[in-house]
């Protein structure tokens, strides 16, 4: 790549292959294709470019029009540059799972954003790709329809596959991937399985997906589950997808993903997305199997800076069952900002309003732990305190005679059928260990727990 470009359509490809050095992947060499270094921070970014200038060609697309699609995010985003860029109108369907930081990148770009139910199978009214095809007609728009654009699975072929191919002079012996439409997996596959001799293509697919089965035993089962991994594993077999050029299959779970993504950051300095915690995952699994030495590829397939607030936030890992240290079986594990984290913004007990107000507003917190002079927490300030704090004394007031220092203290031995039983008049209580405070667990906390603990 020139050092200087002239238009930022040539930060689309040649991206970076990065060789792991810091994690055990047996005889093999595991390697990186960087495509968070793309203009829009994805692979998205290749098929996009490469839709809207199909569309063009086929005069499916006239000057100013709109543009329709639906997304996990990355795919709305990359085309809202080329729209941008191009002058189109862009609308975009995305479900309500996705991470609120590709919502602001989404609608920053001038985009039209709808956000639909992400706990609908296809075929359901409120599904996403349903919601973003009656739109196109609707607004007789273009609906672009990555799942069944030839355009996509194109860009994979003719960009990605052979940039990966010279990129190791022809010496790469599997790729890994996963599948949202399908274009990535087939497109690449079917390059690199016509250039080299026992190439193989390896699935990398979430637990809950349907994909893994169907390249196991052909059949697609009507057994769904859910993941939280973003723009990767389907409830049904996209059009791209050519399940036949798969040769192995892993399913990984949420949990695992989320704990590549952070040995991949903290042993190779990678910031990745979700999904490319389930790709390398696989990849290690695929890596660690083999009998001889070989070249494997997988992608970074987005940044993690859209991910920060969840993949490598130790307390939504906990609130979700994803954090990846060990349990420790007791009311500690339930607690979502331990202390030990620091994450819990805290306040001192001579603090004025401005202040308080400020770090629940910037933390999006209705409450604040409250400590003396010494660091000892000695209650919170809520809310609903503070703005009668305010109302008493305005910002600059002290918020000292407003704490809620009447809080309820428990053993973090405490069963979880006895913390239930106080939950029916309390809306949190500090959890003490070793006569330490520990934490505070509050309504969240605990319906986070019951959900994955249905039976407690």
């Amino acid at each position: 790549m020139s050092i200087v470009v002239k238009d930022t359509a040539e930060l689309i490809g040649n991206t970076p292959l990065l060789h792991v050095n810091n994690i055990n992947t047996g005889l093999c060499n595991l390697y990186l294709k960087l495509e968070s270094f793309n203009l829009g921070g994805s692979v998205k970014d290749r098929p996009a470019k490469n839709m809207i200038e199909h569309a063009e060609k086929q005069k499916k697309l006239k000057p100013r029009g709109t543009i329709v699609e639906a997304t996990a995010g990355n795919t709305g985003i990359a085309l809202a540059i080329m729209a941008l860029k191009k002058g189109y109108k862009m609308i975009v369907v995305v479900p309500d799972k996705m991470t609120i930081e590709k919502v602001y990148h989404l609608r920053a770009l001038g985009a039209e954003v709808i956000i639909t139910r992400s706990d609908v199978s296809k075929g359901h009214p409120d599904y996403y790709l349903d919601i973003a095809r009656k739109i196109a007609k609707k607004k007789n728009a273009f609906y672009i329809n990555q799942f069944d654009n030839e355009a996509n699975l194109k860009s994979h072929y003719e960009m990605l596959g052979p940039e990966i191919f010279k990129q190791l002079n022809g010496k790469v012996d599997a790729f890994v991937a996963g599948v949202g439409t399908g274009g990535t997996i087939t497109g690449v596959g079917k390059f690199l399985k016509r250039k080299v001799k026992n190439f193989e293509l390896v699935l990398a697919d979430p637990k809950g997906s349907i994909l893994k089965e169907l390249v196991d035993t052909g059949e697609i089962s009507k057994d769904v589950g859910s993941w939280i991994v973003e723009g990767i594993g389907e409830d049904f077999s996209p059009p791209l997808l050519d399940s036949t050029l798969i040769d192995h299959a892993y399913t990984i779970s949420d949990k695992e993903a989320v704990k590549t993504c952070n040995i991949i950051l903290q042993k190779e300095g990678i910031l990745a997305g979700s999904s490319s915690g389930t790709l390398i995952a696989a990849a290690i699994k695929y890596c660690k199997a083999q009998k001889v030495k070989k070249n494997v590829v997988t992608l970074v397939c987005d940044a993690g800076d859209k991910y920060l607030r969840k993949v490598y936030n130790n307390s939504w890992q906990i609130r979700e069952g994803l954090y990846f240290k060990n349990n420790k079986n007791d009311l500690t594990d339930i607690i979502s900002y331990p202390v030990i984290f620091g994450t819990m913004p805290k306040i001192n007990k001579d603090s004025n309003c401005d202040l308080a107000f400020k770090l629940m507003n910037e933390n999006s917190l209705d409450k604040l732990l409250v400590e003396d002079n010494n660091k000892n927490i000695i209650g919170v300030i809520d809310e609903n305190s503070l703005f009668e704090a305010v109302m008493a004394n305005s910002f600059k007031g002290k918020i000292k005679n407003f704490i809620n220092t009447n809080v309820k203290k428990v053993k973090h031995s405490l069963s979880i059928k006895k913390l239930l039983v106080l939950f029916e008049k309390e809306n949190f209580v500090f959890v003490y260990k070793n006569k330490k405070f520990f934490g505070m667990i509050t309504k969240n906390d605990l319906l986070s727990y019951l959900k994955r603990n249905p039976n407690d």
